[in-house]
C-alpha cells in the first residue's frame, strides 16, 4: 500500500529525532501550540524519502554540469532539507517551532508532489504527540538499528521504556439515550409507557410447561359426559 511504510518511518524517525533531544521532546509534551508544526519539521530533519530519481527531458545544465536529455538524475531529498544555503545556520538543528518547515521537499515537488501528504502529515502528527503526552516518561532502552537502504531511510528496531502512563483528560460524557439505557423504567418502544419490572431478588417464580421437540403441548380440556335433564 502506498504510503504505508514511508508512514511508519516518519513516526520512527520522528520519534527517535525527539528522544535525542530532551528539549524538543517536553515542548511537545506540554505545548499543543506545536501541533502544526511537528510533523513538517521532523519530516525535514530526518526524511524518511532520502533520495528520488527524475529523467531528464531535455538538456539541462545543474550546477555548472551539462545534463543531457533522457539521462537518469538521483536528487538527494534528505540534503535539500538540510541545504544551510535556504535554512540558514539551524539547518542541522531540529525545531518543532519552525515556521518554514512546510517548505521542505520530502514529499517532492510540482507535479510529482505526494498525492497522500495531507494525510501523512496528519499520521504523523496524531501518532507521536499523542505517543508522547500519553507516556511522559518515554526513553530509548536500546541505540536503534536502521534499515541500511538508500531511498526509504528508517529505524530496523526502536526499543523503549514507555514508563508510567499519563491519566487522560477526561472527555464530555455522551447523553444517555432513554432507549438503550440500562434504566428498568425506560420506555418502551412499542407503547412509550414506563416498563414495570420486578426488583432483584422479589422476581416471581414462574412455571413452566417441559417443552417436546421444541413444541409447547397444548392444553386439553377433559371430556365429561353431558348431564341430562330430568324431565
Amino acid at each position: 500500500v502506498a504510503g504505508h511504510e514511508t508512514t511508519v518511518n516518519l513516526i520512527g524517525n520522528g520519534t527517535h529525532a525527539l528522544l535525542r533531544h530532551p528539549d524538543q521532546l517536553a515542548l511537545v509534551g506540554t505545548d499543543e501550540s506545536v501541533d502544526g508544526t511537528v510533523a513538517d519539521e521532523l519530516l525535514r530533519y530526518d526524511s524518511p524519502v532520502q533520495t528520488s530519481g527524475r529523467r531528464m527531458m531535455h538538456d539541462v545544465e545543474i550546477g555548472g554540469v551539462e545534463v543531457p536529455s533522457g539521462e537518469m538524475v538521483l536528487t538527494a531529498l534528505g540534503s535539500a532539507n538540510r541545504d544551510p544555503r535556504f535554512w540558514g545556520a539551524t539547518a542541522d538543528q531540529l525545531d518543532v517551532t519552525r515556521a518554514d518547515a512546510n517548505r521542505h521537499v520530502s514529499f517532492g515537488s510540482g507535479v510529482h508532489h505526494c498525492l497522500g501528504a495531507a494525510l501523512a502529515r496528519m499520521e504523523g502528527e496524531i501518532a507521536v504527540t499523542h505517543l508522547v503526552r500519553r507516556f511522559p516518561d518515554l526513553t530509548l532502552a536500546a541505540e536503534p538499528t536502521h534499515n541500511a537502504r538508500i531511498i526509504l531511510r528508517g529505524r530496523e528496531v526502536m526499543t523503549v521504556y514507555l514508563g508510567r502512563a499519563a491519566c487522560p483528560d477526561p472527555s464530555p460524557r455522551r447523553p444517555i439515550n432513554p432507549w438503550r439505557s440500562n434504566d428498568p423504567d425506560r420506555p418502551s418502544r412499542r407503547t412509550g409507557r414506563r416498563q414495570r419490572r420486578c426488583r432483584p431478588g422479589k422476581a416471581k417464580p414462574v412455571r413452566r410447561q417441559p417443552r417436546v421437540l421444541g413444541f409447547e403441548p397444548r392444553k386439553t380440556r377433559q371430556w365429561r359426559p353431558k348431564r341430562q335433564r330430568r324431565s
